[in-house]
């Protein structure tokens, strides 16, 4: 019988397969197959405000494709252009990452 965890890890392959729903991006000076999903991040209504960065991108990636989990407050390039990480969820085997570019402080 199949695990869930099994399972789950099929479907990831699935969710971040390039001919699917992912796409090659350079994060951190490697090119690694991501998802940005600027659609539930305008869900969740991060906004600017005095002292909080403005958010603009939220991606998936991998666990597996970065070097080391991504720290908030830390500077993170996704394809040539530096954003601040604004907070990295660890979702089974997926970081999920909200970058933003403004910053007030």
């Amino acid at each position: 019988m199949i695990s869930f965890k099994e399972i789950q890890k099929s479907d990831m392959k699935a969710f971040f397969n390039t001919d699917e729903f992912a796409e090659i991006h350079n994060i951190g000076g490697q090119d690694v197959p991501l998802i940005i999903d600027e659609d539930e991040l305008k869900k969740r209504q991060l906004k600017a405000a005095e002292g909080v960065y403005l958010g603009e991108l939220l991606i998936m990636v991998e666990e597996c494709n970065l070097k080391s989990r991504p720290e908030e407050g830390k500077t993170i390039k996704l394809d040539g252009k530096t954003y601040f990480v604004i907070s990295c969820a660890l979702i089974s085997s997926m970081y999920e990452i909200a970058l933003g570019a403004n910053a007030s402080w």
